[in-house]
């Protein structure tokens, strides 16, 4: 060991680097054709919120941590318009914007924290950590994830949390005098597809 030092010393040959020193950063871009909605009812109906065309080109950059298997988020997140999302009703949509505070607050921003790892090639579940932004408040959960490869080679991560209006300082709309009642929860479904970069 000592001689191979030397050596290394001696004719300038750089020792290997130590990858679990220096993880590798990698990329994913979020695919256009990923999308979000969000499901609630009232005491009448069911209703659908949705985004269905991703216009972001929003990258996340992540390292793998070999002692948890986890994936490791650095400043990465997914940002939708609110002023993007569609209830198929006018009168619905107007309401719903504005009761997410659309004015104020334009943007929903999800920010990936960490997440198991997982290999694309065989589909699994896995749970992620991210932190969910929205009105001003900022809200840490865990979702999780059905993971698979879609026709076009991309990752796709399908996944579904149930919130509360009352967890981003929201009240549900009511209308025609509180006869049309929006119930507290709501259900957000994401469809995700991530191009990873080389």
């Amino acid at each position: 060991m000592l001689f191979i030092i030397l050596f290394h010393l001696l004719f300038g040959t750089p020792l290997p680097e130590n990858n679990a020193a220096n993880p590798l950063v990698k990329r994913w871009v979020v695919a256009g054709n990923s999308s979000l909605n969000i499901e609630g009812r009232s005491n009448l109906s069911p209703f659908c919120c949705e985004v269905t065309k991703y216009l972001e080109s929003d990258t996340l950059q992540y390292i793998k941590n070999e002692a948890t298997r986890q994936l490791v988020f650095n400043n990465s997140r997914l940002t939708v318009n609110i002023n993007d999302f569609d209830c198929h009703q006018r009168l619905i949509t107007n309401d719903f914007r504005k009761t997410l505070k659309a004015d104020q607050n334009r943007f929903l921003k999800i920010q990936f924290i960490c997440l198991d790892a997982f290999d694309p090639q065989h589909p699994q579940t896995v749970r992620g950590k991210v932190d969910i932004l929205l009105a001003g408040r900022i809200k840490c959960t865990t979702i999780d994830f059905k993971t698979s490869v879609s026709n076009s080679g991309l990752i796709q991560m399908n996944g579904t949390k149930t919130l509360l209006f009352s967890e981003f300082n929201l009240t549900p709309p009511k209308k025609l005098a509180g006869f049309i009642r929006i119930k507290e929860e709501i259900k957000v479904n994401f469809q995700l597809y991530f191009k990873p970069l080389a």
